[in-house]
């Protein structure tokens, strides 16, 4: 895959994720396979950051071996955010 189509399809992904997460109540998650996610989990994490950040959208996210988890969590800043738009869950 070229890195333009890459990031197109990173893009699509994103897009969809955050319309998603838009239609949950805070504290429900969206449960994605890693398997059908266009690139890893580390880069896919990074485009949702940022993109929920430009959105002012507070998320969290985890993950296992097989899925990302991603929470809304509606949190205002509570200072659990490192600046990023994403709350860690501990």
């Amino acid at each position: 895959m070229s890195g333009l189509a890459s990031v197109a399809g990173r893009l699509r992904v994103i897009t969809v994720l955050l319309d998603d997460i838009l239609r949950l109540k805070p504290g429900a998650a969206l449960k994605v396979r890693l398997a059908e996610l266009p690139d890893s989990k580390e880069n896919i994490r990074s485009a949702l950051s940022r993109a929920a950040a430009q959105r002012k959208l507070k998320i969290a996210t985890s993950s296992n071996r097989e899925h990302l988890f991603i929470w809304r969590t509606g949190e205002e800043d509570s200072g659990n955010s490192d600046g990023d738009g994403v709350s860690k869950k501990k």
